[in-house]
This record gives C-alpha cells, structure tokens and sequence, in this order.
C-alpha cells in the first residue's frame, strides 16, 4: 500500500510527487494591508511557504494562515511562532518521503573538522 499525505483536504500518494520547492519563510507585519492609521484591516493572510509539484504537472501550495499577532505579542515572537508552523509542516513533508540524502546548505551547520 502507497504511502499517503494530506494537504489543505487533499490526499496526495507520495509516489506521485516529482518534486518538491521550499519557497521562503520571509514572514513580516508589513505583509498585512493596513489603513491610513496603520490599523490592520483584515483577521489573516494565506502565506506560502512550499510547493508540491505532482508527475502530471499539477502544483499545491503548502502555505499557513498568517494571523496578526495577539494582544501584547512583540513582532520578533510573533515571526518565531510562525516560522515554528512553517517548520512542523515541512518536517512532516520531508519526513513522509522517506529516506533523504541532504547534499548542500553544509555552510549554514556546525560540522566538526
């Protein structure tokens, strides 16, 4: 039996999937439209943060709901709790595939010499 995973209510066979793009977590308040007090004037913002491309050339959006931040939340914890969303979702993601062989990004870790 496939292995399968469920997207925005889509269940996805993870053999189908050719490919798939991490796009950014560049996640900011100035993301929101405002009013001319600098009031935000909507409850949230669908943010996409990855996309799944399927062997028949379909794309789905991983994205998050991107909520204001709650009454005496400062911005920099704010952007640390949904960056923390971001990061489940593509941990899921990359783990439901299997076994991965990461090759690049070795510059951003701490490797012992």
């Amino acid at each position: 039996m496939g292995k399968f995973i469920e997207v925005h209510n889509t269940i996805i066979d993870v053999d189908s999937i050719s490919k798939i793009e991490f796009i950014s977590d560049d996640i900011y308040l100035g993301l929101f439209p405002r009013d001319k007090e600098g009031n935000i004037l909507i409850d949230f913002i669908p943010f996409t943060f990855a996309q799944i491309e399927l062997f028949t050339g379909e794309k789905v959006d991983l994205d998050v709901d991107l909520y204001h931040p709650e009454e005496g939340e400062e911005e920099g914890d704010w952007i640390k709790r949904n960056r923390m969303y971001i990061n489940v979702s593509w941990t899921k993601l990359i783990d439901s595939l299997g076994d991965i062989e990461k090759i690049t990004g070795y510059e951003y870790m701490e490797l012992e010499v």
